[in-house]
């Protein structure tokens, strides 16, 4: 993503496990400049057997509150 992306700051990353499913989960935060403006970046990965599944959340670096609640909605945190 650095060479996309020149200014990508990865923040955290951390394993989870998705209450419910027991999906374990690999949740990566960054803050890159997209579109012209500063945002923030969550990428959740998951993967059992042969399928894999990722989902990345944009957000205007401005509105982490709304973000932080998607991720935790879509994580069931």
């Amino acid at each position: 993503q650095r060479k996309a992306l020149p200014d990508f700051n990865k923040l955290s990353e951390k394993s989870l496990t998705q209450k419910g499913t027991g999906l374990g989960l690999r949740q990566v935060d960054s803050t890159a400049t997209q579109g012209g403006g500063q945002t923030l970046n969550t990428t959740l990965l998951a993967g059992s057997g042969t399928k894999m599944a990722l989902v990345q959340v944009i957000s205007r670096a401005s509105d982490k509150k709304a973000h932080d609640a998607l991720i935790k909605a879509i994580v069931k945190d």
